[in-house]
């Protein structure tokens, strides 16, 4: 399979270098602490194309695949640099409803991590027809879960195409029946250890093994939870496997996107031609993958610069040490 149609969202991303004085620690948690009604200096900033839809999109274009991407696009000259910036990465974009403001996330960066602030006016871009050919990525969408379902569900058993989601947070805490039917119809979930806690109703403190059988138990056949610097989990019906990444706190430059570059290595090597012995082989090569194509983002400002090619991924992959849970 060497093509991907991905439904999400593009917007723009507007970043802010912030000196690490800014960060403070409460009780054992990190904190950006900025002075009240007073003027500030960056040491730089950056504007990207951003959005999870739209990461994930470079991303499996930048990994060798053909994608269609079913997304939102303004009427305003942010919609105008996203359309340029999607079209000189090839990519075949199926707009939706227009808008007439582009949604925006101003990022504060300090210490390798991110505050993010968004503002969006206007729902997600709901696709009215789906390709009935090749994989089919879900991000992150902020509207009417329900509704996306309706059109998903009876596409899904239709053309028995594979799925991945990426569900957005507002959608985790909701819980609505439109996700509770998309849970059963997907084959990978894709979430962060804290959106797992979310989704689960699970206490802080769960071992990630609960996790992961808690979340195969609402549908999903395969479940991936990133968990930052302490690396990333994967499980089926037959393995447990974790990984730590490759990039420590300190190393990171910028964390914006790392969850998308994740699921861009793991669904390139999950997705590829190549065959393995069994399943287990190819979620451990994919967890590899995952974990490798996230740490090259957060060397590089911004979402999308940093993402590598498929090569460079599976080279990268080979010093991920993957191991066994269960």
């Amino acid at each position: 399979m060497n093509r991907i149609n991905v439904v999400g969202d593009s917007l723009i991303d507007l970043s802010f270098a912030l000196p690490r004085q800014f960060i403070h620690r409460y009780q054992q948690q990190q904190k950006l602490e900025l002075p009240f009604g007073e003027k500030l200096s960056t040491e730089g900033y950056a504007l990207d194309a951003g959005g999870s839809g739209n990461n994930v999109a470079v991303g499996m274009h930048r990994a060798g695949y053909k994608v269609w991407f079913h997304t939102g696009l303004a009427t305003d000259v942010f919609g105008d640099f996203l359309r340029t910036f999607l079209g000189s990465n090839d990519i075949s974009v199926d707009e939706g409803e227009s808008m007439t403001q582009t949604p925006i996330s101003v990022i504060l960066r300090a210490g390798g991590e991110r505050t993010i602030v968004t503002a969006r006016n206007f729902p997600s871009s709901c696709p009215k027809v789906l390709p009935e050919e090749d994989w089919l990525h879900l991000g992150p969408f902020h509207g009417d879960l329900d509704k996306l379902s309706s059109i998903v569900q009876p596409h899904q058993v239709k053309s028995g195409q594979g799925i991945s989601f990426n569900p957005s947070i507002e959608s985790l805490e909701e819980r609505s029946r439109g996700l509770l039917s998309l849970l059963k119809t997907v084959t990978i979930l894709f979430v962060n250890l804290h959106e797992a806690i979310v989704l689960t109703r699970l206490p802080q403190r769960t071992p990630v093994e609960e996790l992961l059988s808690s979340l195969r138990r609402m549908g999903p056949k395969t479940i991936c939870i990133t968990d930052g610097e302490r690396g990333a989990y994967v499980a089926d019906d037959e393995v447990i496997l974790s990984a730590p990444a490759l990039v420590t706190q300190h190393e990171r430059i910028d964390a914006t996107g790392a969850g998308d570059a994740f699921t861009t290595g793991f669904l390139a090597s999950y997705l590829s031609p190549m065959e393995l012995a069994s399943q287990g082989a190819l979620l451990r090569r994919s967890l590899g993958c995952g974990i490798a194509s996230s740490a090259a983002a957060i060397g590089e400002v911004g979402a999308t610069r940093g993402l590598l090619d498929y090569e460079a991924i599976m080279h990268d992959a080979e010093r991920v040490k993957v191991r066994s849970l269960g």
